[in-house]
């Protein structure tokens, strides 16, 4: 039973009305070809605003966004269109225009694809969508993988292209041009794929680094697909995959755990972990490696901020990236919840949802907009670190309906 607020109603009422602002015809018009996908997408953002094509992971809490609306149709057709890319390229690509398809992003389909079957009981869908499934997973396991065992970002592009997107980008993180390298591009590349581009967590050496968020999505994918498989009569598949996710499981531990507890980015190459505390340790406790609760709660004070959670812990030198203090992203809020709920911090989970819906709605009531991200110092639109905070439906509708409604059951 939900009690609706005000602000609640005013919010959900303004998603309702231009959700469909976001839905594409499911034409891709790529400088090779065109591609018929086989239904409508959802954008992140309405006409005239910059994120108008498929993006991989901001998908996946759309797809939040329209079960919250009861739009369960077209979160179908969403993962149907990551499927068939899927199938044509192997992965799926980060987004849908030039070097968008030359790198993905982290890989949420297994996890939206199982979260849809649960809503809707559709076994036929779950059948028809596993092979794509173990398809994306192979990619990341043979094209991602790591000399310890564990995954990174990556690139999928030749030396030119990787040139071209540093310099592009050089000016956007203030590098001299003989920074500007395709050895720099690589790098940049691989933090653009992990959707955190970009943030103090890599030092602008993303690909040096296991990132802890992707091995811990990777090890619910295979959980995901240990289920799947033994649903589908596939035994010895199930077997398999619950071992690969027992095995990542103790590496993570192993090579990803720091001496305080927490969880941390692995540098692969120089064989230790980062020490920068970001939002994205919080996916050991949300994806079940970890029920410390105690080493949740020290994670959920340390990002703790007035007007919400930051998504690295502030820093003499924060505020050079976007991804960092003081900008809360609504995805990390809603992993971070997860992870406060299931290690029983019932508390900390309130804390956080009624600072992130209250810095949501007092923004929404000034600017009658939802943002990409929003200032913890401030209460409002996120700071512009690189570029300037777009309007967005996307993650922020997704993540505010569901943590909303979550604050208002009884």
């Amino acid at each position: 039973m939900i009690r609706e607020s005000e602000e609640y109603t005013v919010i959900s009422e303004y998603i309702r009305r231009n959700w469909t602002k976001t839905l594409r015809q499911p034409i891709l018009k790529t400088e090779k070809e065109d591609i018929l996908l086989p239904s409508p997408f959802v954008s992140p953002c309405m006409d005239g605003k910059p994120f108008v094509d498929i993006y991989y992971w901001d998908t996946y809490f759309i797809n939040l966004m329209l079960n919250n609306l009861g739009e369960h149709d077209y979160a179908k057709g969403n993962l149907e269109d990551i499927a068939y890319l899927i199938g044509r390229f192997g992965y799926m690509p980060n987004y849908t225009k030039a070097d968008g398809f030359l790198r993905s992003q982290p890989p949420l389909f297994s996890k939206g694809v199982a979260e849809y079957v649960s809503i809707k009981n559709d076994r036929e869908f779950m059948k028809r969508m596993l092979p794509f499934m173990e398809k994306e997973y192979n990619f990341w396991q043979t094209e991602r993988i790591t000399p310890i065992g564990l995954n990174r970002y990556g690139w999928n592009a030749d030396d030119a292209v990787l040139e071209t997107f540093a310099r592009n980008i050089g000016h956007r993180l203030h590098l001299s041009m003989e920074d500007c390298t395709a050895e720099r591009g690589g790098q940049l590349f691989a933090e653009a794929e992990s959707g955190w581009d970009f943030s103090p967590r890599f030092g602008l050496h993303c690909a040096d680094f296991c990132p802890i968020d992707l091995n811990c999505i990777l090890y619910e994918t295979e959980n995901i697909l240990a289920d799947f498989c033994a649903k589908c009569g596939e035994a010895e598949k199930s077997q398999q995959y619950s071992e690969a996710a027992k095995q990542r499981k103790s590496r993570i531990q192993l090579y990803m755990r720091g001496e305080d507890g927490l969880y941390y980015d692995y540098n692969f190459k120089e064989g230790k972990c980062t020490n920068i505390r970001s939002s994205a340790a919080f996916l050991p406790y949300q994806s079940g490696i970890s029920a410390d609760a105690k080493g949740c709660e020290r994670l959920f004070h340390a990002l703790d901020a007035s007007y919400g959670m930051n998504v690295c812990e502030e820093r003499k030198n924060s505020g050079r990236f976007q991804w960092d203090a003081p900008n809360m992203w609504p995805p990390m809020v809603y992993f971070a919840d997860d992870a406060l709920r299931k290690t029983g911090l019932q508390a900390e989970s309130r804390v956080l949802r009624k600072k992130f819906t209250a810095t949501v709605e007092k923004t929404f009531a000034r600017y009658g907009r939802l943002y990409e991200k929003y200032n913890t110092q401030t209460g409002s639109i996120g700071a512009d670190c690189e570029y300037l905070t777009p309007e967005m439906l996307g993650w922020t509708a997704g993540v505010y309906l569901t943590l909303k409604s979550q604050a208002l059951e009884k």
